[in-house]
């Protein structure tokens, strides 16, 4: 990372005061991990609707909580100021958004996608660098373990240089209960938009970032559910690695009262070595059981309740 750009240690000794505009579901889904950091202290959020302020700025028992706010403006302008503003709002918001809470002077957190046009993500880049503050995409599967562990394998050049990359990932995401700008492209829904942004992030953090080409095809496949409920995509990268990425979300698992999400991410190297990351997660009611390893015969660990993040195993497979 670049030694320039600013950490919890590097410039603040106190927590940083942190202020999130939207509280949605993937707004909700951060307080847990707020709430448990140390380095954070979440004061204030901005929310229209009138029943999340009441429910979110209800003290705690130990501290008061949150500050809500009508809108952002309102939030900015808060006692004391705020560090870092995390941009949970519908996509189409995030331009105005991000550049307002730059312009505050504060570090910002926009969730993916960052934009459905490429000219208004190079706006909201733009703003960083004049404001000379952090602004960086909630990209999270980069940080997963297996994700860390297969960059430390490829960094460590034990198998040689990257020569392909290939994931594949199949869900029921679309026939979930979806309200209407979910899965309208013009406004970043779709599969390719909310839910591709997580691979390709995945595969350009394995692959070094550096794309040269991009060749892609969308599929609008049933009448029934309009969207772009699948997609196929070919990266260049300039150190020539190849990577194949394809998303396919209409299985219809959900019909049969199971929910299943496949996901695959393997790579070949220039000393004909490959390494694959295999995860399956099977849901049921009460029980959530996870199938891992890239062998023809996967063990399966079982896991209390439903947690989203399986074990993993990683499976070196030799020579090819």
């Amino acid at each position: 990372m670049n030694e320039r750009l600013p950490t919890l240690t590097s410039k603040h000794e106190k927590p940083w005061r942190v202020g999130i505009v939207g509280m949605g579901a993937a707004a909700q889904a951060f307080l847990p991990a707020f709430a448990k950091h140390p380095g954070f202290d979440w004061v204030a959020f901005a929310e229209p609707d009138e029943q999340l302020r009441v429910k979110h700025a209800q003290p705690s028992s130990d501290k008061s909580g949150p500050v809500g706010f009508a809108s952002l403006p309102e939030m900015l302008a808060l006692e004391g100021g705020l560090d870092v503003v995390y941009v949970a709002t519908p996509t189409d918001l995030h331009l105005q958004h991000v550049k307002s809470a730059l312009a505050a002077g504060c570090h910002v957190l926009v969730e993916k996608p960052m934009a459905s046009r490429l000219d208004e993500a190079l706006e909201m880049v733009k703003a960083a660098e004049l404001s000379g503050k952090l602004l960086m995409v909630g990209h999270s599967h980069s940080y997963d373990r297996p994700i860390l562990e297969m960059r430390r394998l490829i960094e460590s050049g034990a198998l040689g240089r990257v020569q392909m990359v290939h994931t594949w990932c199949f869900t029921d995401w679309m026939y979930r209960p979806r309200r209407a700008e979910e899965l309208d492209h013009r406004l970043g829904g779709g599969v390719t938009y909310r839910q591709g942004a997580h691979q390709f992030d995945i595969i350009r953090f394995l692959c070094g970032g550096l794309v040269r080409s991009v060749r892609a095809k969308t599929f609008d496949w049933d009448p029934q559910r309009r969207g772009l409920g699948a997609h196929t995509v070919f990266f260049g990268f300039r150190d020539g690695t190849s990577r194949h990425r394809r998303l396919q979300r209409l299985w219809r698992f959900i019909q049969h009262g199971l929910g299943v999400q496949r996901l695959r991410v393997g790579l070949c190297s220039s000393l004909g070595r490959a390494v694959v990351a295999h995860q399956a997660l099977r849901w049921t009611d009460s029980r959530c059981s996870s199938r891992v390893g890239g062998q023809k015969s996967p063990r399966r660990i079982r896991h209390s309740g439903c947690s989203p993040t399986p074990a993993v195993l990683w499976s070196h497979l030799g020579e090819l």
